[in-house]
């Protein structure tokens, strides 16, 4: 004997009121399109340490310190690296745990101890 479960029909109305408004994803391309592209040779945007460690400060402060508005954080590609690529290998997981340690140890960044080596070893091949 086979039996159907008893089954109630969607109430459409409900999902399409609850359905978050989008944006039309062609206007949103041809406005894209239609704003001006910033120069190539334009240099990244600075963020002051002073206004981060200020924001840093705001949690070790007093409550009414605390009360005060934070800026709010914005994504920004680092001084540091401008005009610089990435040099990826692919390393034992024990030699990078290794590797950080004696960077820690030692007060160092990792990247730090591997432009020192990289120079070094450029150094001793002479290459230029």
């Amino acid at each position: 004997m086979s039996s159907k479960p008893n089954r109630r029909p969607i109430d459409i109305s409900a999902i399409g009121s609850a359905a978050m408004p989008q944006p039309d994803p062609v206007q949103t391309v041809v406005n894209q399109a239609a704003m001006p592209k910033p120069a190539a040779n334009a240099p990244p945007p600075v963020v002051e340490p002073a206004a981060v460690a200020e924001e840093e400060r705001v949690e070790d402060a007093a409550p009414a310190e605390r009360a005060k508005p934070r800026a709010k954080a914005v994504a920004v590609k680092e001084v540091g690296r401008a005009g610089k690529v990435a040099v990826q290998v692919w390393v034992h997981p024990d030699k990078r745990r290794k590797l950080k340690r004696y960077a820690v140890n030692k007060e160092r960044t990792v990247d730090g101890l591997l432009i020192e080596a990289l120079d070094d070893l450029m150094r001793k091949l002479k290459i230029e």
